[in-house]
């Protein structure tokens, strides 16, 4: 991605929770003019053993104030199935 520039394009990034800060900064500062970017993941389902790029960025955005959109869904936005939102849960309050 170095020295690349995405000029008038969409980029989706699936499963962010799993960039690290670096690549975060190296996917983001490659936006270029008339662009479009999803960043999606769910930070706590990382793999990482350190800080998740995308916990960093949602924090970035919040203290900078930036005019960047997020979208965080909760329990009650499980679509999948009755079970699987039962199982969620029961997750949630065993703290897993």
């Amino acid at each position: 991605m170095r020295g690349s520039s995405w000029d008038h394009s969409l980029i989706i990034l699936d499963e962010a929770q799993n960039t690290l800060p670096q690549e975060m900064k190296l996917f983001l500062t490659r936006i270029g003019e008339g662009s479009q970017v999803i960043i999606n993941g769910d930070v706590s389902q990382t793999d990482l053993k350190e800080t998740s790029g995308l916990r960093k960025v949602i924090h970035m955005v919040k203290k900078y104030s930036l005019p960047v959109p997020i979208i965080e869904f909760t329990m009650d936005d499980i679509v999948r199935s009755d079970i699987c939102a039962q199982w969620v849960r029961a997750f949630h309050e065993e703290g897993i």
